[in-house]
């Protein structure tokens, strides 16, 4: 295996109950643990940990503080209820950028634009869910009709409405505007903006600080690889491999992308900028070009 920076892995706790979670103790040094076993089996070398409600992002610095070398926090941040002024905390705790996701209004709402200010003043970068939000259950493969799924697609459409959001706040489109009002700060819109492909490639191609993620399985890499999307609409420099998996399926995720990847026609250079290169320069742990 190549060697790889894993740019979107959560904190192994659900997000939707992360709220609830308290404390840190034992289990939650045993599952960070897990976790860096299936990095390192997996050839990870660099990760983006992102955080969570609760003490989620409190143990994504505790898995910093233990794995100093692997480990690059990303601290989630409630923009409609948390000040600005919490990036500075989550700066001198030695994270590199933040994640959003769930707002309650247009991500490009000027009402946003001070956590965006200060995470460029910050040199923070701002990873953004983009595209549809998915469901406990899939009806791509499941019937809505099956009374046996009503129930877990209640659950989870409950745990969403918590958050007064949807995906019509996450479109790929407001990154642009974002991106043209903060030149400086570093973008990444997560999933290619799933089912907005078009729009999310049009934007990298046009917007020097816009990169996507490839975080999303199955789904995504067939959307990728049978459209043909790389090369053809969005460049090999503005693509990050991320899982946003489970510890235990980032090596079969990573073995896949590489080689979809080699079958797509794509030289070793051009694999390594997605697999690694690209989010390394963007967090600064490689130097840019020339």
């Amino acid at each position: 295996m190549k060697r790889v920076f894993e740019s979107h892995i959560h904190f192994p706790i659900d997000m939707y109950e992360a709220e609830f979670t308290k404390k840190i103790d034992a289990e939650t040094l045993r599952l960070i643990d897990h976790l860096v076993e299936n990095l390192v089996k997996a050839n990870v070398v660099k990760a983006s940990l992102l955080g969570g409600r609760g003490k989620v992002n409190e143990m994504v610095k505790e898995a910093m503080k233990r794995y100093p070398e692997l480990f690059i926090g990303l601290a989630y941040i409630d923009i409609d209820k948390d000040n600005p002024q919490i990036l500075n905390y989550y700066k001198d705790c030695g994270f590199k950028g933040i994640k959003i996701i769930c707002p309650n209004s247009n991500y490009d709402e000027e009402k946003y634009y001070p956590f965006y200010e200060l995470a460029e003043k910050l040199n923070m970068v701002v990873l953004f869910h983009t595209g549809v939000i998915g469901n406990a259950v899939d009806y791509l493969v499941d019937s809505p009709f099956d009374k046996r799924l009503i129930e877990p697609s209640r659950e989870f459409e409950s745990k969403i409405k918590r958050f007064n959001s949807s995906s019509r706040f996450m479109l790929p489109i407001y990154l642009d505007n974002i991106a043209l009002k903060f030149p400086e700060l570093k973008i990444i819109g997560a999933h290619l903006g799933y089912g907005m492909y078009d729009i999310s490639c049009a934007i990298a191609r046009f917007r020097r600080n816009v990169f996507f993620d490839l975080s999303g399985g199955d789904v995504i890499r067939r959307h990728i690889t049978e459209r043909r999307l790389i090369g053809k609409e969005i460049s090999s420099y503005k693509l990050l491999y991320a899982s946003d998996g489970l510890p235990e399926r980032v090596y079969d995720d990573v073995k896949i992308w590489e080689e979809e990847l080699s079958r797509y026609g794509l030289c070793d250079n051009e694999i390594d900028n997605i697999m690694y290169l690209n989010a390394a320069r963007i967090y600064g742990v490689e130097e840019l070009e020339g």
